[in-house]
């Protein structure tokens, strides 16, 4: 790994970083409240990863659904990054949870 600008080819640079959500959670000011961290792999399956895949693949060729199904499988597995990331929001106090974020 090596220092990078994020700006300079957005999308194509690996950013990940080891987050102290508990620190993130402590620092956030009135009138915002965080709510989280909950799973990637949560976090995409409540949101609708399954019914996306499914749009998609309708219209993929053979090859095209498999790396679909693939490329979800790696994002919402626990045993691949559905349990190693994490999501965090950040909202206005006295407002519900977004999508995803309830307890």
């Amino acid at each position: 790994h090596q220092p990078v600008d994020p700006l300079q080819c957005p999308g194509e640079a690996d950013l990940t970083a080891h987050v102290d959500f508990e620190a993130l959670r402590a620092v956030v000011p009135s009138p915002l409240e965080a709510h989280g961290p909950v799973a990637q792999g949560d976090l995409l399956r409540t949101l609708g990863l399954a019914a996306r895949v499914t749009r998609l693949q309708a219209e993929a060729s053979a090859q095209q659904s498999a790396a679909i199904a693939q490329a979800a499988h790696r994002l919402a597995d626990e045993q691949a990054m559905g349990q190693l990331f994490k999501a965090l929001a950040i909202c206005h106090e006295g407002r519900p949870p977004p999508p995803g974020f309830a307890p």
